[in-house]
């Protein structure tokens, strides 16, 4: 049975990590800075073929690049909570308590959305200011987008915690490059159609490929978004599934050759 009290608990304990000015600086500053290059991009494309449709591929464009830091942002929470239990010399601890796996799943998961939440409301204000586009005039296809974005985020988190459980503190910086892996694959600064064939075949089965490609039909076209969206949540059911597997299965080889040794190592 699930205790909401240790959830709680494991959930301020980050959330009091992330509470920080430097935090919100960071998230602040990627997410603007990948604005302004891509956004410019897009802009110097909507100057050159003027039109409705020019002004429509800047705004899926600035969407988009939007959206990516709701799955990065969720991806890369999950891993840096694991982390920072390891580097706290927490973790041997954690499990030594009444604590769940499933509660502890629940707390980092609930973590990662707050953190996904927060550089998606940031992002939307600098688009709002920098592009003068208010993301929030896409209506639902956007709510569901961002559900779909964040399981794929929690799903991208709990790969990087199994792969952290079998190198601990020396996969520090494969986090970052584990989130930005399926990028190119995502059609998040382009449509997938322009990516080779067999690339193509590859992203048909990325649940976010179908996620920003609704996006971005719907905002260039008006054209209906659900069938991408669909497509997108049951792929990503299927990935997190997958993704719950891999943890289990590497937290018990794990915990039989020692959580302490997690700690240890660097």
């Amino acid at each position: 049975m699930i205790c909401f009290r240790h959830i709680t608990a494991v959930l301020l304990r980050h959330i009091i990590s992330l509470a920080r000015i430097s935090w919100l600086v960071e998230i602040t500053y990627w997410t603007t800075l990948d604005l302004i290059i891509f956004g410019s991009i897009g802009r110097a494309v909507t100057l050159a073929n003027a039109g409705p449709a020019a002004l429509g591929t800047l705004h899926a464009l600035v969407a988009s690049v939007v959206l990516w830091y709701v799955v990065l942002r969720s991806g890369i929470t999950i891993g840096f909570a694991f982390l920072n239990e390891l580097f706290d010399s927490n973790l041997t601890a954690l499990f030594a308590t009444p604590l769940t796996t499933l509660e502890w799943m629940v707390a980092i998961g609930l973590t990662s959305t707050l953190a996904a939440i927060t550089n998606f409301t940031t992002g939307w204000a600098m688009a709002w200011i920098i592009f003068d586009y208010n993301l929030l005039s896409i209506g639902w296809p956007l709510l569901t987008t961002i559900v779909s974005l964040l399981i794929s985020g929690w799903g991208l988190g709990l790969f990087i915690m199994s792969f952290l459980m079998f190198i601990g503190k020396k996969g520090t910086s494969m986090t970052f490059a584990l989130c930005w892996s399926l990028v190119p694959f995502s059609g998040v600064y382009y449509p997938v159609s322009v990516l080779p064939p067999m690339l193509q075949a590859i992203a048909q089965y990325i649940p976010m490929a179908h996620a920003f490609e609704a996006i971005r039909q719907y905002v260039t076209t008006q054209a209906s978004p659900w069938h991408h969206l669909v497509t997108s949540l049951w792929l990503n059911a299927i990935f997190v599934l997958l993704a719950m597997i891999v943890f289990h299965w590497s937290l018990k080889i794990s915990k039989n050759r020692g959580l302490a040794r997690l700690e240890l190592e660097w």
